[in-house]
């Protein structure tokens, strides 16, 4: 999971992230995402809300598998995945820091 943080990381822009993100989706087989529930299971990136959507639902459902006896394994993964990837697109697309909101 690493090496897709660091793609992540490294992402120029918002259109990067997106790219790494259908990557990383694509990188998945269905083995891997035999224990995933059908509606936690990411379909086309298109846009920024995308990530967002999917960083949303899947921490939806890791409330619902903790202290279960489910393999959450691969939705802790993709929920973390999805997050990072939130947090670097927030980051490539803060306002300025002269933005009249932007109050330190």
């Amino acid at each position: 999971m690493t090496l897709w943080y660091q793609m992540v990381d490294t992402a120029q822009s918002p259109g990067e992230v997106l790219g790494v993100a259908r990557e990383y989706l694509a990188s998945l087989t269905a083995e891997d995402m035999v224990s995933v529930p059908d509606d936690c299971r990411p379909g086309e990136i298109r846009d920024q809300s995308d990530i967002d959507f999917w960083n949303l639902r899947l921490a939806e459902e890791l409330r619902t598998i903790w202290g279960t006896g489910r393999d959450g394994h691969m939705v802790t993964e993709l929920a973390q995945f999805f997050l990072h990837a939130s947090v670097r697109l927030s980051r490539l697309t803060e306002p300025p820091p002269h933005y009249a909101f932007n109050v330190h």
